[in-house]
């Protein structure tokens, strides 16, 4: 992040704002992006790890509605699916599956909040082949339903606006 400044990066990926773009990174890495740079301070600002890292979280913001896979994340990148795990572990503390599973929640829960799209059709826009597996994954990392999700998010916005 010290090479390019936050601005640049939430709109190379597809973020309206770099607010949109930090909130959504600290829900995924568990760090603000100051925080992470600092946890992975490099000599080399150029250094291989931190441009796969963004080359990572690139690919996956920019195909997580996708059919994606370890594998073609290899392929794309051209690097070892070992040396991808690692990656993951070691940049982000979980594995491929878990931040394209957080990235296609934290999508659904902006979709669930801002339109009335079904949710079975939110599902397919987000990545899920299986409407059911979408919903296990959603009580998972929401701790309720997406319709509890969308009900109690109507409720929130009513009760802010009085």
């Amino acid at each position: 992040f010290n090479i390019f400044p936050i601005a640049t990066i939430a709109e190379k990926v597809g973020y309206p704002n770099s607010p949109s773009f930090c909130r959504d990174f600290k829900k995924i890495t568990k760090l603000t992006p100051k925080e992470y740079t600092q946890k992975n301070q490099y000599d080399d600002p150029f250094d291989q790890n931190r441009e796969q890292s963004f080359e990572i979280l690139t690919y996956i913001t920019e195909n997580y509605s996708e059919n994606i896979t370890i594998q073609s994340l290899s392929k794309h990148l051209f690097i070892s699916e070992s040396t991808l795990n690692n990656t993951f572990q070691k940049n982000f503390g979980m594995t491929f599956q878990d931040v394209l599973t957080r990235m296609r929640m934290l999508v659904a829960a902006g979709l669930l909040l801002s339109t009335s799209i079904e949710i079975s059709q939110i599902s397919i826009l987000v990545g899920f082949n299986n409407c059911r597996s979408f919903n296990r994954l959603f009580l998972d990392e929401y701790g309720c339903s997406p319709t509890e999700f969308r009900k109690s998010g109507i409720n929130e916005s009513r009760h802010l606006l009085g």
